[in-house]
């Protein structure tokens, strides 16, 4: 699988990290940057030709970028819990693409998660899911979600 991958801050570079950690990844394009990263399978790129999957945590540019990745036949996935226009909606479906919406590494994942753990039976199940984000020292805020 080869994805691109837009980032601008700590969730983009978490996630790219996470990727390479991935077998089944062959290449990680840095769409809009000029690194190259310090794995083989990185590479900056201005073109999302030969990829897949477009992932951003930009969230001004999220809607823009995902316009893009339609565009160019790509599936979309943004970090962001942006609320996109019924336009680019029907273009993602238009296309047989996806967009995936706020994928943050709080509520996000931790759902998704809970969500996959769920479907993997046929019994009825609640499942508690709690994830931490970090604030000051000594300070500590936990969230927890039900599914």
């Amino acid at each position: 699988m080869r994805i691109a991958l837009h980032a601008i801050g700590n969730i983009g570079t978490r996630a790219g990290k996470i990727l390479l950690g991935e077998r089944d990844l062959t290449g990680l394009g840095l769409y809009g940057s000029s690194s190259h990263g310090g794995d083989r399978r990185t590479m900056a790129i201005t073109e999302l030709t030969g990829f897949e999957i477009l992932a951003t945590d930009d969230a001004d540019a999220a809607s823009a970028l995902a316009g893009i990745a339609v565009d160019d036949g790509l599936s979309c996935v943004v970090a962001t819990d942006m609320d996109p226009e019924g336009d680019l909606i029907r273009r993602f479906e238009a296309a047989g693409r996806t967009l995936l919406v706020g994928a943050d590494l709080a509520t996000g994942i931790a759902e998704t998660l809970a969500a996959h753990e769920v479907a993997r039976t046929d019994a009825d199940l609640r499942l508690t899911i709690g994830w931490t984000e970090p604030m000051r020292v000594r300070s500590w805020r936990g969230f927890f979600t039900q599914i």
